[in-house]
């Protein structure tokens, strides 16, 4: 396939590329980043395009008029496919949710790319210095889109290792493509298999960039999906369906080893009369405050639940009661520093909780666990409220037989 040829398989990749992407952005409007690789698209098209009918042009022998309008088509095609990759690096920004100053570095990239392009470089006397602009230009933020993707650190991602491959390889051969312009006397030395390894890098690399964009946005939308399925969407924690499908391997596992766990219910004393002389705005601030300072006290693996209205409910892994105290009386000091009010009246959260253990192996429902910790955490509010109660050492470990330590 001849070089001309490449160029307009290549302008027909970037439209399909950016119908796709643009699609994909009318569904999801808050995906910038979406946005930004349609963006890219357009300009890669048009850049190839013009880029296309400038070769075609400078191969006529209809006078200077027409030489020169090929040569600025080549010169604005140079300018928008380089420009085109600007875009393919802020949409990575953008879609990871990183700081960008607006889309100034575009502007930058233009005023600075476009008077190089045009006779910034003439003191080379290169017969054509746009390929060594160009290509420099496409394999330097080909390498900045792959940091951008090896930030992640989550590279046993199948797509993330797709796009850093492929953007490596696409910063190499654009790179050479600069290099392989020039001599040691700073003329251009043709390479025409460089220039058609480039083409074809360019439809691997618009293609890759497009399914590869679209996959890791349905990922984000399924994640998405599954947290507000999952999880309470005012704090954070697992609601309560959540909870009991994450509790279910646990007590399944309590059943085959000797492993223990603790169970704790908790109710926020008083919180009716909050949101009567505080308001439900207040209410609702304390809510999502005490969840997001009890997380911060948890292990990673516990689990962690809004059970209803102002009740929580914590599943602790492999939890002695020593621990289960522990972690439930830290949880009443970071309470105090959550403070609401004014004034004399500003005071901090207090909660009464009930813990219930499980030593395995035994069988055990999250139901009959539940059921004593709540006996539990009823007997701390008859007893006056901010306090923890622990079921076996209140009623006795013989009236509910869940094993020993």
């Amino acid at each position: 396939m001849d070089f001309k040829t490449l160029f307009v398989v290549l302008v027909s990749v970037f439209v399909i590329q950016s119908v796709a992407l643009a699609q994909t952005w009318r569904q999801n409007r808050e995906e910038i980043g979406i946005r930004d690789w349609a963006v890219a698209g357009v300009a890669m098209s048009l850049g190839s395009l013009f880029s296309v009918i400038g070769l075609y042009d400078s191969g006529s022998d209809t006078g200077r008029a027409a030489s020169l309008l090929a040569e600025s088509l080549r010169d604005i095609g140079a300018v928008l496919g380089a420009g085109g990759w600007v875009f393919v690096w802020l949409g990575v920004r953008h879609f990871y949710r990183r700081p960008v100053a607006g889309y100034r570095p575009v502007l930058w990239f233009v005023l600075l790319f476009t008077p190089t392009l045009l006779g910034g470089l003439a003191f080379l006397q290169l017969p054509d210095w746009r390929v060594v602009c160009a290509s420099a230009a496409i394999g330097g933020f080909a390498l900045l889109t792959m940091f951008e993707f090896l930030k992640e650190r989550r590279q046993n991602n199948p797509v993330l290792l797709l796009m850093v491959t492929m953007l490596s390889c696409t910063a190499v051969i654009w790179l050479l493509r600069a290099l392989a312009s020039l001599d040691h006397s700073g003329h251009v030395t043709r390479y025409a298999f460089v220039d058609e390894l480039s083409l074809y890098d360019a439809v691997v690399a618009s293609v890759t960039i497009t399914v590869s964009m679209i996959v890791m946005t349905n990922e984000r939308i399924n994640q998405r999906l599954h947290e507000q399925a999952t999880r309470d969407p005012l704090t954070g924690a697992l609601n309560r369906r959540a909870f009991f499908e994450a509790s279910a391997p646990l007590l399944a596992g309590l059943q085959r080893s000797p492993g223990r766990l603790a169970l704790c219910l908790i109710d926020l004393d008083h919180f009716k009369r909050v949101n009567d002389e505080h308001g439900h705005a207040v209410g609702d601030l304390v809510l999502e405050r005490f969840a997001r300072m009890t997380q911060t006290a948890l292990r990673e693996g516990d689990l962690f639940a809004r059970y209803g209205g102002e009740e929580f409910v914590v599943l602790l892994q492999d939890a002695d009661k020593a621990h289960a105290a522990s972690v439930m009386q830290r949880l009443r000091e970071l309470g105090a520093g959550v403070e609401f009010g004014e004034g004399e009246q500003r005071t901090g959260v207090t909660f009464s909780a009930g813990i219930c253990h499980a030593g395995g192996p035994v069988r055990v429902t999250l139901d009959a666990l539940l059921e004593q910790a709540d006996r539990a955490m009823y007997a701390a509010k008859q007893a006056g409220r901010d306090r923890v109660v622990d079921a076996e050492r209140h009623f006795g470990d013989l009236a509910f037989g869940l094993g020993g330590e």
